[in-house]
């Protein structure tokens, strides 16, 4: 598959997964007016790795919802990192590595993704 479908189709997968967090942000309504909690907003970012696979993140909090290509999305919760970021499951079986612009992903104590750099 080439490069331009893999982010086309990882920006559709991502869209869906905001919409769908969107639809769970608090809001507030005042009178007639109904507000979106600005301090609950998610940001996504789609990173590209050397072998053209697509890692997709929304962080919000402490917590960040992951996308591997061809898995279900998992929320992870930040853990102590010495540098950068760092999120993992509860049972630590896969962690996402943060740090500046890049990041790396290990399942199961392997380096899966390595390398993979923001598109924005």
């Amino acid at each position: 598959m080439k490069k331009k479908n893999l982010i086309a189709i990882g920006i559709v997968v991502l869209s869906i997964l905001v919409l769908t967090i969107v639809i769970r942000t608090p809001i507030q309504s005042t009178q007639n007016e109904v507000v979106v909690d600005e301090s609950e907003a998610e940001k996504a970012y789609v990173f590209m790795c050397p072998d053209g696979q697509v890692v997709q993140a929304m962080f919000q909090d402490d917590m960040a919802l992951v996308l591997l290509p061809g898995a279900t999305p998992e929320l992870l919760n930040i853990a102590v990192s010495a540098s950068g970021a760092r999120y993992t499951n509860q049972d630590e079986t896969l962690v996402f590595w943060n740090k500046g612009n890049t990041v790396m992903v290990e399942e199961n104590g392997v380096m899966t993704y390595t390398d993979c750099v923001s598109t924005e």
